[in-house]
Parts: C-alpha cells; structure tokens; sequence
C-alpha cells in the first residue's frame, strides 16, 4: 500500500464519520425539539390545580361547569359591566332563606370581577392554542388531553366570545381558540404517533 492509498483511506473514514457525526446531531435536535413539543403539550397550560380557584369562583357565581348551556345575554352583559346596577338581582348572593348577603353595588363589583378572571382564563386556552396552531404545541396529544374541555367550553363561551369581538370591533379576538376547535372537530381521530 501506498502513502497516498492509505491517505484516501483515512480521508474517506473522517468523511463518513463526520457524516454519521451530521446525522446523529440532526437526529438529537429532531427528539428534543420532539421532546419539547410534546412537554409544552403537558405543561403549557397551568395545571388543574392552579386553575381550581378560577374555575371554582366561576362555577359558584355562575354554574359555569354544572350548566351545559351557553352563557346567556343577561350573564355576559353582568361580567363585563353593562348592566344597570338594579339589573344585577337575578345574581346577588344570597343565603338560604333566600335574604341577600351582599347590595348591587357588591354583587356588580364581584360579577366585573369575574368576567376578568373568565377573561383571563379564556386566555389561557386562547395562549395554548396559539402555542399548537404554531407547532410549540403537539397537536396530538393536545387534541387527546384537551379536546373534550375545550369544545365544551367554546360551545358555552361562543356568544361570549361574539360580544367581546362585537364590542372590541376586532374578529381576530380568541381567533386561535376558534381554529383549534374547528380543526378538532373536522378530525375525528388523528392518527396516533405515540
């Protein structure tokens, strides 16, 4: 064997090992960024546990999770402050023998308070969605851990969702939530990966 055979050979080696090098880099990008995708799908959201108050204010102001229907006219319009402060009766605390235990004035205030906090809550999902729509998200296992909840709620926050887009002026409000559920809802099943 020559110098320059035993050159060609060694050339060649280095080369095949930096291209094996190239790929196994490759490959390690491709899992964690897999990784990532499928870890924001778990954690993106804040945990049920973080969310429990927000939900429990909700449900005991109004019913929000033991009423399957939408939110009505009148409730919407008591979240965000549009009612006259005579016309917020129908949802002043009362105990059981059915006296108030708070004036108008208190029970608006705790009802624009709500609406924030549904507003805020709303976000979140609104954030999470934008999050799958961008790909930071997995879109399969999103769709396997949140598909039930967030059909569920856009069906019960539509026409909320139509008054603040109405009162903004702006169709692009909670746009992602709307994709997500739409897109969800032509797929049945997505084929699973995992």
């Amino acid at each position: 064997m020559t110098i320059q055979e035993v050159t060609s050979i060694i050339t060649t080696c280095v080369a095949v090992a930096g291209l094996v090098g190239l790929f196994l880099t490759w490959y390690n990008i491709r899992g964690v960024r897999l990784w990532n995708k499928l870890n924001s799908a778990f954690t993106f959201l804040p945990n049920p546990l973080e969310l429990e108050t927000v939900e429990g204010e909700l449900d005991r102001a109004i019913g929000f999770w033991h009423n399957d229907t939408p939110l009505d006219d009148q409730t919407i319009r008591a979240l965000m402050g549009d009612l006259r402060d005579d016309e917020y009766e129908k949802f002043r605390a009362k105990k059981s023998d059915g006296t108030p235990t708070e004036t108008l004035l208190e029970c608006r205030e705790r009802m624009i308070s709500l609406g924030r906090k549904l507003k805020l809550y709303v976000n979140q999902i609104e954030m999470y969605c934008a999050g799958v729509n961008s790909g930071v998200v997995d879109n399969e296992v999103a769709f396997y851990i949140y598909n039930f909840k967030f059909q569920r709620h856009h069906d019960k926050l539509a026409q909320y969702i139509e008054y603040i887009r109405h009162r903004k002026g702006s169709k692009a409000i909670f746009f992602e939530f709307d994709s997500v559920v739409r897109k969800w809802s032509a797929s049945e099943k997505l084929k699973k990966r995992y």
